[in-house]
């Protein structure tokens, strides 16, 4: 059995009536003979809607991507000024390909970090500070709302350790 609870959006100090779920399976009456006790367990679950949370976190990744990619061009665009092509002729084309790529790990590494930092201390400020319930912290079920977060923290990690083994070359 689970009792579950569900804040109502824009509402402070509010929740939806909760619901009782009851999952039940048939047994034969001949097991009843033999073991005459049923194993039940009871929790309780709390639910916030977290789909205008995603709404706005995905419009400011996609606005941070937005800033990476301007920062990169601009990045190369100066790397391209200081590192004319007649310099170099015969590889200047791989040098700034790889040039490109080592800047675009560092600045997205970089950015991305801020960027989770400003999101989970959203989440951290947001439900330690508060004296009544407004939200949950949402939990793991089997649709996982951290797999994002999960993902984009790889991401990040992996491209900081690239671009610090491009800066130890």
């Amino acid at each position: 059995m689970k009792l579950i609870v569900v804040n109502q959006q824009g509402v402070n100090d509010k929740i939806h009536r909760p619901y009782l779920e009851i999952e039940y399976r048939s047994r034969r009456v001949s097991s009843l003979s033999e073991n005459k006790f049923v194993t039940s367990t009871f929790e309780t679950k709390y639910q916030l809607d977290t789909d205008a949370f995603w709404d706005t976190v995905i419009t400011l990744f996609y606005i941070t991507q937005a800033v990476i990619g301007i920062c990169v061009i601009g990045r190369i665009y100066i790397w391209g000024r200081f590192n004319p092509s007649q310099f170099f002729p015969e590889n200047w084309a791989m040098w700034a390909v790889s040039t490109f790529l080592a800047v675009l790990v560092n600045t997205w590494g970089n950015v991305m970090f801020y960027f989770l930092l400003v999101t989970t201390g959203y989440w951290f400020i947001f439900f330690k500070l508060q004296d009544t319930v407004y939200f949950m912290i949402p939990e793991e079920s089997l649709t996982n709302e951290y797999e994002r977060f999960e993902v984009i923290i790889g991401i990040t990690i992996t491209c900081h350790v690239l671009s610090l083994m491009d800066l130890i070359r």
